[in-house]
């Protein structure tokens, strides 16, 4: 499968959400998102959930994961609610390299402590318990370009996909 032919996926996936989303707020008032569910093959790996935890601007959100194990990599997207009745455009797919393939968990992300950039990103999702941690920390903190864009300050967060948002009423 070439990577136009995953781009498709994610947009089918991505209109998927927005119509399911949007039947959400039509019919009922109330939004609500996907649970967390979980995929994975000898080759293929998908997830959808609500990404939570500190750091976390917008606690309304669907990520979508996809891993190729043929393709050495993971694509990762986003949707959020914004307001009342309106939701974010699908973020642009982030791809990562898989660094690591077993059948109890797969880790993707930036495979090396990179002296160019400003932070790092590292996934792995537990095949046995389902779960999923993205873990995001601040990098090259005395780099000129770091410390502009982050005003010197060093973070680290850890994530977890997890159920959907639920049951808050509509306006």
């Amino acid at each position: 499968m070439k990577r136009y032919d995953l781009f498709l996926t994610f947009l089918m996936t991505a209109a998927m959400c927005l119509a399911a989303f949007v039947g959400a707020y039509a019919d009922v008032k109330e939004m609500i998102f996907p649970l967390k569910t979980i995929t994975a093959t000898s080759n293929l790996f998908s997830a959808i959930g609500t990404m939570t935890g500190d750091g976390i601007l917008n606690l309304k959100n669907t990520y979508r994961i996809i891993c190729r194990r043929e393709r050495q990599y993971c694509a990762v997207m986003h949707i959020e609610l914004i307001q009342d009745n309106q939701i974010s455009s699908i973020s642009v797919p982030l791809e990562y390299p898989i660094l690591k393939w077993t059948d109890a968990e797969i880790i993707w992300g930036d495979a090396e402590y990179n002296t160019n950039e400003c932070e790092r990103e590292r996934f792995v999702a537990n095949l046995k318990t389902k779960e999923i941690d993205w873990y995001s920390e601040s990098t090259n903190a005395q780099m000129s370009s770091c410390k502009a864009l982050f005003n010197g300050n060093t973070w680290s967060y850890h994530w977890k996909l997890s159920d959907g948002f639920r049951g808050e009423k509509m306006r």
